[in-house]
């Protein structure tokens, strides 16, 4: 399956179906991001059920910290 993910293409496997595997692949922690799909937010204790399907365009922002 083909996602934008922050702008860029990405094929992903077809075993990837919603927004936490897709943060799994991707090694990235749910608990420092933030994930758009199609424009909508899903609320973070939803990642398990929601989807991502072919075409989704995906934005993932990280959290950074400093002083």
């Amino acid at each position: 399956m083909k996602l934008v993910i922050n702008g860029r293409t990405h094929t992903i496997s077809e075993h990837v179906t919603t927004v936490s595997e897709l943060l799994y692949h991707l090694g990235v922690d749910r608990n420092i991001c933030i994930v758009e799909i199609n424009g909508e937010i899903p609320k973070k204790g939803d990642y398990l059920t929601t989807s991502v399907e072919d075409g989704d365009c995906v934005e993932i922002v990280h959290f950074v910290g400093g002083g």
